[in-house]
């Protein structure tokens, strides 16, 4: 039986001891102390955690999406743009939902509704993923008595029936012919501000993606040694720092370094960002420019198909992220497929001593960049390019 007594201030303190548990709250109301009190009863008597008060406004799933939210805000983590845009799109159709009604028949029940509306097994998947992970978040961060099993659950049943898979894959790669006359579709646009014929070039001679293209500097650009820094670059575990130098060079049939002096000359000063446009009015240029085309993804620039190594790096992070862009006719990249998960032997016994402190996907990297420098020795390295800079 909860005790309530009323304090000096006015407001009701009550107190529940019950099954070796203490717990007390305040309330300006006797009649929320009371209902506060059986609640907290009802739930020790089933074997439940009872759920903090601050907490008790959680409810629906909407909640718990705007909970997550906030929380990642105040550890100066918010949601990126492509995140931010997934939350958004759960919240319109589950943010209702009651936390306790969010079982596994509702969530297959919302798989197949997303797979008729012409979802992929791939995005229906990623929804799922989001929908654990703001699960597992509220039980492991706030104790809330939901458990994330029900979507593993939804995810089997989904797979099943087959909604639920991996993407299809694209190998595909634009011929030259069909990269010259993207550049001169957009050339014969004399009203675009845009220059997407030399922001095209670019993306394909240094493997940059159309963000990093429109927020790079002047101030990074190191022209006795051409390279370029790249700040914050895209990691899937933490792209804050994640600063990399990529080399600017002309392997790729476009020359990185002249297509930088020509837009020096085009904006006619070296203040700034390089490329000062909006990386999204830029992507939305270049889908427009390809009505009906038959690959969705931009081209991996080519640098990474030849095996240059720093875009390697920036880029690709395992070989099998490597093997969807190989670039046609190096079949020798197979090779990144022959290593078994500990690498060759040689490179094992060589890392036994360090491998507490080298992660598994820096061996595979390594390993990777290894595998395909071998088929491009005779392209010159970073080194040789400095040391080519020296003598003149």
């Amino acid at each position: 039986m909860a005790t309530i007594v009323k304090q000096k201030s006015g407001r009701w303190r009550v107190q529940v001891r019950r099954k070796g548990r203490y717990l007390s709250e305040t309330f300006s109301l006797r009649k929320d102390a009371e209902a506060w009190a059986r609640r907290v009863e009802r739930d020790l008597d089933v074997g439940r955690k009872p759920i903090p008060r601050k907490l008790e406004g959680i409810q629906t799933f909407g909640d718990l999406i705007n909970l997550h939210v906030s929380d990642m805000k105040i550890v100066g983590k918010a949601p990126g743009r492509s995140k931010a845009y997934s939350m958004d799109f759960l919240k319109r159709r589950l943010g209702k939902v009651r936390l306790a009604d969010l079982d596994r028949e509702t969530l297959i029940a919302f798989g197949k509704a997303r797979a008729r509306e012409g979802a992929g097994g791939m995005t229906l998947g990623i929804d799922l993923g989001y929908i654990r992970t703001l699960l597992a978040y509220g039980a492991a961060v706030h104790g809330l008595p939901y458990s994330p099993e029900p979507v593993d659950l939804a995810r089997i049943a989904l797979r099943m029936y087959g909604l639920v898979g991996k993407g299809v894959e694209r190998d595909r790669r634009p011929t030259k012919t069909e990269i010259e006359r993207l550049i001169e579709h957009f050339r014969s646009l004399n009203s675009s501000t845009i220059p997407m014929g030399r922001i095209i070039k670019f993306a394909i001679a240094t493997a940059m993606r159309q963000e990093e293209i429109c927020r790079v500097v002047w101030d990074d650009l190191d022209e006795r040694h051409r390279m370029l820094l790249i700040r914050d670059r895209k990691d899937p575990r933490n792209k804050r720092g994640n600063h990399q130098n990529i080399p600017l060079l002309n392997i790729s049939g476009y020359d990185a370094w002249e297509l930088i002096e020509e837009q020096a000359r085009h904006l006619g000063h070296r203040k700034g960002r390089i490329f000062p446009y909006n990386s999204r009015s830029a992507g939305t240029s270049f889908r427009r420019g390809l009505p009906g085309s038959p690959y969705r993804r931009p081209p991996l620039p080519r640098p990474e198909a030849r095996g240059d190594q720093p875009a390697v790096r920036g880029r690709v992070r395992n070989p099998r992220g490597l093997a969807g862009y190989r670039s046609q006719g190096l079949e020798d990249a197979t090779a990144l497929h022959a290593y078994p998960a500990g690498g060759p032997a040689r490179d094992r016994r060589a890392t036994a001593g360090c491998a507490r402190t080298e992660p598994a996907w820096r061996q595979r990297e390594r390993w990777a960049a290894s595998a395909i420098g071998s088929v491009w020795r005779q392209q010159p390295t970073l080194q040789q390019h400095r040391q080519a800079d020296l003598r003149v």
